[in-house]
């Protein structure tokens, strides 16, 4: 059965939508709906249209973003965890409602009808309130196919005073292509592209929930939280070569024992190979992160990483495994002998679990297979042994170990990245 307010030009669809947004009122948004475009529709066909069929978000109302009424919106009505779907949201650039459901709300309860529709209910909130952008794949240009059908939400117009409170950037504003507001500004390309590398970085979130681990035979649990997780927009630098460079995340993992005995943050470094780019071009980007562990922005945002000269690894997920073998085949012959922490996974392996046994190649060592928290734990060594990060720090904490001197030799060998590109 059709829809006679998706068929109606967009001028009248549009004034239902900004009505239903203006209180969240369906009786409201139904009588627009009789007077422009059917006498004959009903408020359950209004609320049907509204909240479940795919069409083109308008932009927010009003031609100016009110920043103290926006912020006051969220600051006395929003939940908590809203705060850290915003700060997701920024960090991504955008997320699927799957994604957001794995990310958000199976954190803290069993999967259920009832809270995947309490989810819908919050996510159609913030998106009438203009917080969110809703965007269905269905609705752009039909010239890719995605894996994952949607809807994604980015950051809205009104989100912008939360976002950059929230992210401690009130001396400054958000660049307009951080947030969204019509979906003319959207990529399909990149939006698929980033939402596959994205779905690693919510499994390695949510398949750590409610699991136990050990460490210095220690039982201990392990969490990826959302202010742990760095993405581009806040990774982007330019290097020393003149070239801008952007890893695709450094994400913290808090490993806490439950003797107390335990509390550390470590560090580990993502790269995504789409398997569009020649094999060469990737490895010289892979080996180009000797060039950014050595710039003055790394060493400004992450001082105790610097310092100890102890970045944690770099894991690279390819596509698929043949991808994988052929990237690791190439480093393998530029780095040689050099035991430089780069490890590779295919995509399908990690999404499956990303902590089962030996799902890790490393460039240096392809005959072995690695774990990844065992990695983590391993390759944050020096951190841990001057407890520079405790779990309730933050990656961006100073040192609490002075720097390593230049005739440190046996200290700066084991993790030493100069030696990449070379």
């Amino acid at each position: 059965m059709t829809c006679a307010i998706c068929e109606a030009d967009n001028e009248f669809k549009d004034k239902v939508w900004y009505t239903y947004a203006d209180r969240l009122r369906v009786r409201d948004a139904a009588r627009s709906a009789q007077k422009l475009i059917s006498e004959d529709l009903t408020a359950e066909q209004v609320k049907e249209h509204l909240l479940y069929h795919h069409f083109i978000q308008p932009t927010p109302p009003g031609k100016n973003l009110n920043r103290s009424l926006a912020l006051q919106e969220a600051l006395t009505s929003f939940p908590r965890y809203w705060f850290y779907l915003l700060l997701a949201l920024y960090r991504a650039q955008a997320l699927s409602e799957q994604q957001i459901y794995q990310l958000f709300y199976l954190e803290s309860a069993p999967d259920s009808v009832e809270l995947y529709d309490q989810m819908q209910q919050d996510l159609s909130r913030l998106s009438y309130r203009s917080f969110l952008y809703k965007l269905w794949p269905d609705c752009m240009a039909d010239t890719m196919r995605f894996e994952d059908n949607g809807p994604y939400y980015f950051i809205n117009r009104q989100a912008i005073p939360l976002v950059e409170r929230l992210m401690g950037l009130e001396s400054e504003s958000l660049p307009f292509g951080a947030y969204v507001t019509s979906a003319q500004q959207v990529q399909e390309g990149y939006l698929e592209r980033d939402s596959r590398f994205l779905d690693t970085v919510v499994a390695m979130r949510s398949q750590l929930y409610r699991r136990e681990f050990e460490f210095d035979n220690r039982p201990s649990t392990v969490h990826v939280a959302i202010e742990h997780w760095y993405a581009p927009i806040q990774l982007h630098t330019e290097l020393s070569d003149g070239e801008s460079f952007s890893p695709a995340a450094l994400l913290g993992f808090r490993v806490d024992s439950r003797d107390g005995a335990l509390s550390h943050l470590l560090p580990s470094w993502w790269e995504y190979d789409r398997g569009t780019e020649e094999p060469d071009d990737v490895v010289k980007e892979i080996l180009r992160y000797a060039l950014y562990y050595g710039g003055e922005r790394y060493q400004q945002q992450f001082p105790a990483l610097a310092n100890n000269n102890c970045p944690g690894p770099l894991i690279v997920v390819c596509e698929d495994s043949y991808r994988r073998q052929e990237i690791t085949a190439l480093l393998a012959a530029k780095l040689g002998d050099s035991q430089v922490p780069i490890y590779l996974v295919d995509r399908g392996t990690l999404l499956r679990d990303p902590y089962a046994e030996e799902i890790l190649v490393k460039a240096s060592d392809p005959s072995n297979r690695y774990s990844l928290l065992p990695v983590i734990w391993q390759e944050g060594k020096i951190l841990r042994d001057v407890h520079a990060i405790p779990g309730t720090g933050s990656l961006c904490d100073g040192s609490n170990a002075a720097p390593l001197s230049s005739d440190d030799s046996e200290a700066a060998e084991a993790v030493d990245l100069s030696n990449w590109a070379s």
